[in-house]
């Protein structure tokens, strides 16, 4: 297994992973992953070749430079 930044390419992948989970909405916009001038952080973790899953963080809005 390896970690790696997320792409749009994770995406239906990640889908899956999110259906499975009924952690959050599976319909992640593409623009969500990848996209330049993006403050949020999105990792996936790779196994055999395929994106199984993910890690997803962002800024606190309501705290200077906290994560």
């Amino acid at each position: 297994m390896s970690i790696r930044p997320s792409k749009a390419e994770d995406i239906a992948a990640l889908q899956a992973v999110l259906e499975g989970t009924m952690l959050l909405l599976s319909e992640l916009p593409p623009q969500m992953i990848g996209g330049s001038g993006q403050r949020e952080i999105w990792i996936t973790a790779e196994a055999g070749g395929r994106a199984a899953g993910f890690c997803y963080a962002a800024a606190e809005t309501l705290a200077d430079g906290i994560w």
